[in-house]
Parts: C-alpha cells; sequence; structure tokens
C-alpha cells in the first residue's frame, strides 16, 4: 500500500496527547446527534411506515430496502473515505464531505416522504443511506484526527449518548407526524441539519491546500482503497469481525421491531408510535448509563476488552427477554437490558478501533473500513431475518431474537480473545 505523504502543517493527521477542549466535544456531540437524528429515525421507524403505506402487508419489502441500502454503504464506504483522505480546500479535508453528505441526504428524505411507490422510495432510501453515511463517518474521521488515547473511551462515551438520544427525539417526531406525508422525514432532518452547524461552522481545520500526495486520485486510487490484507493487521481484523458478528444480532434485533411490536400488541404499525417511544426512551437511558459509564471507567483503567464482553453478555440477555416477552412491561425490560449492553459495547469497541488503526494518516479510509462491519451487516442480517421469521410458524419473532443475542455474545467473545493490541 502507498502512504500519502503529508506535509508537516497538517498535524491533525496523526493525534498527539493534548486533551481537546469541552467545547470541540459538545459540537461533535450536537452533529453526531444530529447525523444519527436524520438518519436512524428513517431506519427505525419513518421506513417502515413508508412501507406500509405504500406496501400494506409486505413487510418483507423493508428487509429488502435496508439490504439495498447496506450493499450501497458497503461499495461507498471506503470511496467516501480516501476521498476525505486526500480532500485539498482552505476548509480541511472532512469539512467539505460533510457538508455535500448532509445536503445529499437532507435531498433524499424529501423523496423517501414523497415517494408514490416502492421504486421511487428505494431510490429515496439510497440515496439517503449516502448523503448520511457519508456525513457521519466524516464525524468519525474527526474524532481520529483530533482525539488522544487517554480520552477516547470518555468521548465515545459521551458520543454513545447522543447518538443513542437523537433516534429517540426523532422516532417521538416522527410519530407525531405519521399521518403528514413528508414531514415524517423532513422534520427530523431539518433537526439534524441544525443540530450539524456548529460542528460545520465553528470546528476550525488545517487548510490542505498545500497538502502532497504520492500519487493523484484516480480510479485506480480508489480501487486500491479496497485492497486489505487482514494478516498484516491482525487486531484490527479481528476486531473487524467481532464488530460484524456484534452489528449483525443487533441489525437482526431492530430492523424489524416496528413489525415485532406491532405483532406481539395487536397494533398496527401506525399504531405503535407510543409504544415504541417508551421502548426507546428507556433503552436510551440505559444506554447512556452504559457509554458514558464504560467509556470513562474504561479509559480511567486502561482497560478495554472485559468491557465489550460485558456489553454483549447483557444485551443477549435483553435480545432473550425480548423473544419470549408479549407486553409492554416485560418489553421495557429488554429494552432496558439492551440499551445498557449496547452502550457498554459500542463505546468501548470504538475506542479499540482508534486504539488500533493501522495508520491515523489514513484515517477516513480505515474508519470506512471498520465501518463496512456495521454496513455489511445491515445489509446482510435483513435477508436473513425473513428466512427465520418463516421457520416453523408465521413471524417466528422467538427464533429472530435468539439468533441476534447469539451473534451479539460471539462478538463480544471475538474480541475478548482475539484481540491482543488492546488490553
Amino acid at each position: 500500500m502507498r502512504r500519502a505523504t503529508e506535509p508537516t502543517q497538517l498535524p491533525a493527521a496523526v493525534p498527539g496527547e493534548q486533551r481537546i477542549g469541552p467545547a470541540y466535544v459538545v459540537m461533535l456531540m450536537l452533529g453526531s446527534c444530529g447525523a444519527f437524528m436524520a438518519y436512524i429515525t428513517v431506519l427505525a421507524y419513518s421506513l417502515a411506515v413508508r412501507v406500509d403505506t405504500l406496501a400494506p402487508g409486505r413487510t418483507e419489502y423493508l428487509g429488502y430496502l435496508t439490504g439495498l441500502g447496506g450493499a450501497v454503504s458497503l461499495l461507498a464506504g471506503p470511496v467516501v473515505g480516501v476521498i476525505s483522505d486526500r480532500v485539498r480546500t482552505r476548509f480541511g479535508r472532512r469539512r467539505p464531505v460533510l457538508v455535500t453528505g448532509a445536503a445529499v441526504g437532507m435531498s433524499a428524505l424529501i423523496i423517501v416522504g414523497l415517494a408514490p411507490n416502492i421504486g421511487v422510495l428505494a431510490v429515496g432510501w439510497v440515496l439517503t443511506v449516502l448523503g448520511w453515511s457519508a456525513a457521519m463517518s466524516s464525524i468519525t474521521a474527526l474524532q481520529a484526527d483530533k482525539l488522544p488515547a487517554h480520552q477516547r473511551g470518555t468521548v465515545a462515551g459521551f458520543l454513545g449518548f447522543a447518538q443513542q438520544g437523537a433516534p429517540v427525539l426523532g422516532v417521538v417526531i416522527a410519530g407525531l407526524l405519521a399521518q403528514h406525508g413528508v414531514l415524517l422525514t423532513v422534520v427530523p432532518g431539518l433537526l439534524g441539519v441544525a443540530l450539524l452547524l456548529p460542528l460545520v461552522l465553528f470546528a476550525a481545520e488545517t487548510d490542505t491546500r498545500s497538502a502532497v500526495f504520492d500519487e493523484p486520485l484516480s480510479v485506480r486510487t480508489i480501487v486500491r482503497t479496497y485492497r486489505y490484507n487482514p494478516r498484516r493487521y491482525p487486531d484490527f481484523s479481528w476486531e473487524w469481525l467481532g464488530k460484524f458478528c456484534f452489528h449483525s444480532g443487533l441489525a437482526l434485533n431492530t430492523t424489524f421491531q416496528t413489525f415485532f411490536l406491532a405483532h406481539r400488541l395487536g397494533l398496527s404499525v401506525a399504531g405503535i408510535a407510543h409504544a415504541v417511544a417508551w421502548i426507546s426512551v428507556a433503552g436510551v437511558a440505559a444506554a447512556v448509563a452504559g457509554s458514558v459509564g464504560a467509556g470513562s471507567l474504561s479509559d480511567r483503567l486502561g482497560r478495554r476488552r472485559p468491557f465489550v464482553v460485558m456489553g454483549a453478555a447483557v444485551y443477549a440477555g435483553g435480545s432473550a427477554t425480548y423473544a419470549f416477552a408479549h407486553d409492554l412491561p416485560l418489553f421495557l425490560v429488554a429494552a432496558c437490558l439492551c440499551g445498557f449492553g449496547l452502550g457498554v459495547f459500542t463505546a468501548v469497541d470504538h475506542a479499540i478501533t482508534l486504539d488500533i488503526l493501522p495508520d491515523p494518516r489514513e484515517a477516513g479510509r480505515f474508519m470506512a473500513i471498520a465501518g463496512l462491519a456495521n454496513t455489511v451487516s445491515r445489509s446482510t442480517a435483513p435477508l436473513l431475518a425473513p428466512l427465520l421469521l418463516a421457520v416453523g410458524t408465521d413471524h417466528n419473532y422467538t427464533l429472530l431474537y435468539l439468533t441476534g443475542g447469539s451473534l451479539v455474545l460471539a462478538g463480544g467473545l471475538v474480541i475478548r480473545f482475539r484481540v491482543k493490541g488492546a488490553r
């Protein structure tokens, strides 16, 4: 692999040990909150409502759409990452990609809200994935550029708080607008854009116009970004596999949650917004406690892997509870367990990824490769879900959630016992 050579005036390419200030952390939190609100709200709720409106009873379309979005993200992620690493502007290398992604994503949300049929909805969803994935990957790359090792767990925990809370607020808003057409998708998107503005306007980046690279950006250069030798970076590769297993289980549990709750509670898809909101609030409250607490504690103790396997085990317990639940109180218990486990795992796992990043100067590329564990799982797990749901009886959600929990636990165990570069 030929590395980019950057001049000394770009110190942000390799993070040092200087602590970043609270103002920058707040801007990262707001930016993450905005991007996640705009994107995850559609994935978690609005897309299911639109599918139910355009094709009543055809729940398999949701799996196909989310699978398609994951496949597109899989192909585009590394490209966006390498472009982000090589952007040369007076505004830096991350901010232009962030702004462009948000603009594309916001425009796509309008298409999703106005789509007259499943075909147009698919186009809008693909553009939504492309735009908001680019925005989120830019924020992630900024963390790799700026965060010193002793702050990664703590900041990841606070960002987990923002990322967990944003979809809940988005789902609550979308639930209130479920019968109002395009507003269902546009209003959460506009709020997301507003939360991104401080990061775009006030988080200064180094001027990259004078950056020098070994070779110009070309199709050949982009194709090379997909070439990756797992044996060269074993810790990064095992961490990727563990992340993939965890997010595969997470995708099985969350993609069909709206239909699952409607089925178990005997309500319509559009009529369970309040139940989804209460369950989401319970899960997010637990996730905040898990992410902030585990992230800070992992920095203080200098230990990461024990927290990851603990988070996976707790989440698996919550998934098993979901599998056999048939009423709202038990759903709330399951949401708390899953939320806490998710918060612990994601905060500390993110810190591990930053700790073992093969080359911080190519943070955009390698963080995009790490992110593929999430996007690949989102494209494959929803395609597996209809097969699990059809086993034995109609809508076998019990098997779906037990399988999801097992994959989550497997992911935690892989990271705990195979990633040697993190304690």
